[in-house]
């Protein structure tokens, strides 16, 4: 089993929960970086805040895959870049070595959906740049077949998120603050990118007085 989060229930009866399968050394050396996902300031801290905002249902309990799991991978990176690996290399390589696996995820997304790769084809793949054993991928590449494009969104809606976070802090300079336009991104929901765009324009046209 792996590790994962549960959401709390709407109506507060239910606290959200990071659920942790341990399995030795090689997963505790992971379970810094999965902790930033799955729960702060991943899931838990994304899910929660638009369980609390004053908006229809369906948009606080929405989950578009491009702006949800986009943040969780924004998070891996925030994380790091505010210091919290320093001093923890074996937890900063397991923070590698798995964003290597996202981007080898955009790959045998694409092999299998446009060029007809076999389910062996894209496991060898995988096994071969990230150096696992023979046959250890298989099984995760069942959920790349059914599901195309929603691994590839992850990493697709982390890039966006850091463009918009580097169209906001050109248009600011000086003046340009992390937390504020980190409220702006987690202040209407799991919405589709494009409505994200729009908001952090709009945010931008604000806080500079442009039209």
């Amino acid at each position: 089993m792996a590790n994962y989060y549960h959401s709390p229930a709407l109506d507060g009866s239910r606290p959200g929960a990071f659920y942790v399968a341990y399995r030795g050394t090689t997963e505790e050396s992971r379970l810094m970086v999965v902790f930033h996902h799955e729960a702060i300031p991943g899931h838990h801290a994304q899910l929660t805040i638009a369980a609390e905002l004053d908006l229809p249902l369906f948009m606080r309990v929405l989950d578009t895959n491009g702006m949800c799991e986009g943040w969780e991978l924004y998070s891996e990176e925030l994380t790091y870049d505010l210091g919290m690996y320093e001093g923890r290399p074996l937890d900063n390589l397991s923070r590698l070595n798995l964003a290597l696996i996202r981007a080898v995820r955009l790959v045998i997304d694409t092999g299998i959906h446009t060029y007809g790769w076999t389910r062996d084809e894209a496991s060898a793949y995988v096994e071969d740049v990230c150096g696992y054993r023979r046959g250890s991928f298989r099984q995760a590449v069942e959920r790349y077949v059914v599901l195309p494009a929603q691994g590839s969104g992850y990493l697709v809606g982390k890039l966006f998120i850091e463009d918009l976070r580097d169209r906001a802090r050109e248009a600011r300079g000086d003046a340009f603050d992390l937390a504020a336009f980190h409220d702006v991104i987690l202040g209407s929901g799991s919405v589709p990118l494009e409505v994200l765009e729009d908001l952090v324009d709009r945010y931008i046209e604000e806080e500079t007085g442009s039209v």
